[in-house]
């Protein structure tokens, strides 16, 4: 009887037992899967989180390579603009030199004036209106003259107008009609008017004075000294 209930209980005891150790093993084999599984899940982010630290230092080494190219624009730029700036102050100061004197829009004086401009040291200016022109009512404009980038600045500030008169046939070729008896009359610019003009090749020929276009116009150097010539 003993024994019965010794083999039986042992038996309970050993089914119990195995019971256990099936459960843990396949709990361990559970915990082996997911385990495993976060361990290849973790291993491939792993894998893409290097792979992504590698991509961005190899971005961060081309930023570092265009940063540096532009660098080296900018310094190429700075230093082309300096270029330039300095080509342009040459260019003006030569402008500045040249351009004293009467200037005509003709090579040769004939019986009269054509267009003409008094450029003085003082940085004053005249401009003559053409002589052959019998019918105008504006005679001459004065003011300030400036060069800046190889621009003629003209800062008019007064002009010189013909009044009244009547206009008669006249007895030349170069105007249909003359204006007589006109009155002279200088009339002050206020606020001044600011005209700018581009300044051409300065041409030197061998048989004419030295020339220059301004505003696409050709004038020819009559003389240094403005002085000379009468207004």
């Amino acid at each position: 009887m003993y024994t019965n209930f010794k083999e039986k209980y042992f038996l309970k005891f050993n089914y119990f037992v195995f019971k256990q150790i099936t459960i843990s093993l396949i709990l361990l084999s559970l915990c082996t899967i997911l385990f495993c599984g976060c361990s290849d899940k973790y291993k491939s982010l792993s894998e893409k989180y290097q792979n992504n630290i590698k991509k961005l230092k190899e971005y961060e080494s081309i930023i570092d390579n265009l940063n540096a190219e532009i660098e080296k624009l900018h310094l190429e730029l700075e230093h082309k603009n300096k270029e330039m700036k300095d080509e342009v102050s040459n260019k003006d100061m030569e402008l500045k030199s040249i351009i004293i004197g009467v200037w005509q829009d003709d090579s040769c004086v004939g019986t009269a004036y054509s267009d003409k401009y008094h450029f003085y040291k003082n940085n004053k200016f005249k401009f003559f209106y053409s002589q052959y022109d019998e019918e105008k009512r504006i005679e001459n404009i004065s003011g300030q003259w400036k060069i800046k980038n190889t621009n003629l600045h003209l800062i008019i500030n007064e002009k010189t107008m013909l009044i009244g008169g009547d206009f008669v046939e006249s007895p030349v070729s170069t105007s249909e009609y003359q204006l007589i008896n006109a009155t002279r009359e200088k009339i002050e610019i206020d606020p001044p008017h600011e005209i700018i003009y581009p300044l051409g090749q300065i041409k030197d020929d061998s048989d004419a004075p030295i020339n220059i276009a301004i505003g696409g116009k050709r004038f020819w150097r009559l003389s240094e000294e403005p002085v000379d010539y009468l207004d």
